[in-house]
C-alpha cells in the first residue's frame, strides 16, 4: 500500500510538472514579439532566444521521462535494498561484518553515485556538446568536462560523509527520525550536485 502510494504520488508530481512545462512551453512557439520588449530586442534575438529555449524544453521533457521511468524502475524492483545488500557483501569480502554500519553507509553513497554519474552521462554529454554548441552557448572542452566528472569522487566529500554518517548513527535519541532525515538529505544533495549542469 505504501509502495503504490509512493509511486503514484511520484507519477502525479511528474505529471503536474509536465502540465506545468508545456504551458511555458506554447509561450516558447510564440513567433511575435511582446510589445513590451520590442524596443529592447529585435527579431533576430528574439528567434534565437525561442530556439534555445525550445530546445532546452524538448531536452527537459525527455529527461524528466526517462528520470521517472529509471526511479518506478527502481522503486519495484527494490534497486536500493539490492544495493545495500550488495554494500554489504562486499564489506564481508573484506572481512568486516554487518556491524560496519558506517562503511556499508559509503560504500552504497559510492555506488549510488556511480549509477547516477553512469546514467546522466549521455544527457550532459548532449546538452553540453550538442544543445549547448548549437546555440554558442559552449565553453568547455572534453577534457575539462572530464575533470569535472572526477571532482565528483572528491576523497574529502566522503571523509565529511563518513563523519556525519557516524554521528547520526551513534545518536542514542530519535534515531530512525534523525537517519530518515539525513538519508533524504544527502540523496537530494547528490542529485543536484550530479544534475548543476544538465538544465
Amino acid at each position: 500500500m505504501y509502495f503504490l502510494s509512493v509511486l503514484g504520488f511520484m507519477w502525479i508530481a511528474f505529471l503536474w510538472e509536465r502540465y506545468l512545462d508545456f504551458r511555458q512551453r506554447a509561450k516558447l512557439l510564440e513567433k511575435e514579439r511582446p510589445k513590451a520588449i520590442t524596443e529592447f530586442v529585435s527579431q533576430e534575438k528574439f528567434d534565437k532566444a525561442q530556439s534555445y529555449g525550445l530546445d532546452k524544453s524538448s531536452f527537459g521533457l525527455v529527461k524528466s521521462l526517462v528520470s521517472i521511468l529509471e526511479d518506478s524502475l527502481s522503486l519495484w524492483f527494490g534497486v536500493l535494498p539490492f544495493l545495500w545488500s550488495y554494500s554489504n557483501q562486499l564489506l564481508a569480502k573484506f572481512g568486516y561484518s554487518d556491524a560496519y554500519e558506517v562503511s556499508a553507509s559509503i560504500v552504497f553513497i559510492i555506488l549510488l553515485l556511480g549509477i547516477n554519474l553512469v546514467s546522466n552521462l549521455p544527457f550532459e554529454l548532449y546538452y553540453t556538446f550538442v544543445l549547448e554548441e548549437k546555440h554558442g552557448f559552449n565553453k568547455m572542452t572534453l577534457q575539462l568536462f572530464i575533470s569535472d566528472k572526477i571532482k565528483v569522487l572528491d576523497k574529502e566529500k566522503y571523509n565529511f560523509t563518513t563523519y556525519l554518517f557516524y554521528v547520526i548513527i551513534n545518536l542514542k535519541k530519535n534515531i530512525y527520525i534523525y537517519k530518515f532525515y539525513f538519508f533524504s538529505k544527502i540523496i537530494n544533495i547528490i542529485n543536484i550536485y550530479i544534475h548543476k549542469n544538465t538544465l
